[in-house]
């Protein structure tokens, strides 16, 4: 797992020109994005998700894919580069990543992307979920015991 921060380090000042999310649909009601893609200025694609065992954040290089899932919902992939909190990204180079270390869980929990105009996203997995944030709420870096 840990191999797969590469990813990312290769894209260190290369800009992100679309974000793609996989967003999780139930009744037609729109509910979480369960992996995210980014794609650079290079073409590179990555996709950060939640692992198989429900803690740890899972990088990869692979394409999104929409799943119908019968009666459970569905995935629809949604392309999030307009988003009011993602397109303060876009078009930015990216200058640094680490993991997200949970003391607690004993696993990667995240991912922290830092860009050349101060920005940050922190990605993190958090109930099978991921959630986004520019600055962790400092309740879930206690809860959690977080470590960059």
């Amino acid at each position: 797992m840990f191999s797969n921060i590469l990813y990312f380090k290769k894209m260190i000042s290369h800009r992100i020109v679309k974000i793609y999310g996989l967003v999780y649909f139930y009744n037609d009601v729109r509910d979480n994005i369960q992996a995210l893609q980014m794609v650079f200025d290079n073409n590179e694609k990555i996709i950060v998700t939640c692992a198989s065992d429900g803690e740890s954040i899972q990088i990869k290089d692979t394409e999104l894919n929409a799943i119908d899932m019968g009666d459970s919902g569905k995935l629809i992939i949604e392309n999030l580069s307009n988003d009011s909190f993602f397109c303060k990204f876009i078009n930015i180079p990216l200058d640094d990543c680490n993991f997200i270390y949970s003391k607690r869980g004993r696993v990667n929990m995240g991912i922290h992307l830092s860009f050349i105009n101060n920005k940050s996203i922190n990605i993190l997995v958090l109930g099978d979920d991921l959630f986004f944030y520019e600055q962790i709420p400092k309740e879930i870096e206690i809860e959690e015991e977080l470590y960059e």
